[in-house]
């Protein structure tokens, strides 16, 4: 009876001991995501070009993408606070600053709002701005009352340091750069399955004017190849959310109009005279949590080659 009371304590014990380290398991796994869905990590690119004007040589610029109406912290205190560290000097949005299964227009602002006070902002729609139009009205309104560059298949210039202008002429060179922005294919119909590349080229061909480096504004890196036909130097993209779930040594998992094991899923790419920033983004959509995924923003520094 003693042997067979002992065995058995023992294999309570062994259960409970095993209860608690599956519960501790738990406990820490559900930490890590908690942890790697709402702590923001920023990465850092330094982007050369011989064809940068010199003026804009260490120009700083943050990527804000896919924000789906996420919160970081009280009024996006964590998120504004993150951009400040980075002092850049330009801010750009690439696409689904809302979400079309949760619109929230005054939580996009509070961040909108906040942004335009630290530096210039400029916008380009993604493809969940496309499904909600009366929301995406109000968004754009907002924005554009706040300040913000709101660019559908527009071209403006940006000129750096215009105060600092001696006696070089008005439409010198040395100072400006082009911003295009890009409406998502999502606002058009026409532009679905496999003629948007060719049709966003064309596009993006007659937007763009020789002899200025070009930044262009995109939602999708999936379409790499359209872009870099056309030649901009520098594209920032967001869309593929980093593939929501990261294997390491292999990468992202899915990621919209990619499918699995994406190639544009973060990170900077190369081809030609293009380079290619592909935003891992800071917000879910369809799957509510990251894995090995933390929210990124993206920070570039302009280097003049």
């Amino acid at each position: 009876m003693n042997m067979n009371a002992t065995a058995k304590s023992s294999k309570k014990r062994r259960a409970a001991l095993a209860a608690f380290a599956a519960l501790l398991l738990s406990a820490v796994l559900i930490g890590w995501i908690y942890l790697g869905n709402t702590t923001i990590g920023i990465t850092h690119y330094l982007v050369s070009s011989p064809d940068l004007p010199a003026d804009f040589d260490h120009f700083i610029i943050a990527q804000v993408s896919d924000l789906h109406n996420d919160n970081f912290g009280e009024n996006q205190k964590n998120l504004i606070t993150t951009i400040e560290e980075a002092s850049p000097d330009m801010i750009v949005v690439t696409g689904d600053l809302i979400d079309s299964r949760k619109p929230d227009v005054e939580t996009a602002m509070d961040f909108i709002r906040q942004a335009t006070e630290m530096a210039p902002v400029y916008y380009a729609t993604g493809n969940h701005e496309s499904r909600i139009p009366e929301e995406y009205g109000q968004l754009e309104s907002q924005m554009i009352e706040a300040g913000v560059h709101v660019l559908r298949n527009q071209r403006v210039i940006f000129e750096a340091n215009p105060s600092s202008r001696s006696n070089k002429s008005k439409e010198s060179e040395e100072q400006l750069l082009q911003i295009i922005g890009l409406e998502d294919p999502d606002f058009n119909w026409y532009l679905a399955g496999e003629d948007a590349g060719s049709v966003i080229q064309e596009s993006l061909s007659g937007l763009m004017e020789e002899n200025f480096y070009t930044i262009l504004l995109s939602h999708r890196p999936e379409l790499f190849q359209a872009y870099s036909a056309a030649g901009p130097d520098l594209v920032f993209t967001g869309h593929a959310h980093g593939g929501q779930f990261r294997i390491p040594f292999i990468g992202g998992v899915a990621a919209p109009d990619q499918g699995f094991f994406p190639e544009y899923s973060e990170g900077i790419h190369q081809q030609d005279s293009t380079t290619l920033v592909v935003s891992r983004g800071l917000g879910n959509s369809i799957f509510p949590f990251r894995v090995n995924n933390p929210p990124e923003l993206v920070v570039v520094t302009l280097k003049k080659e």
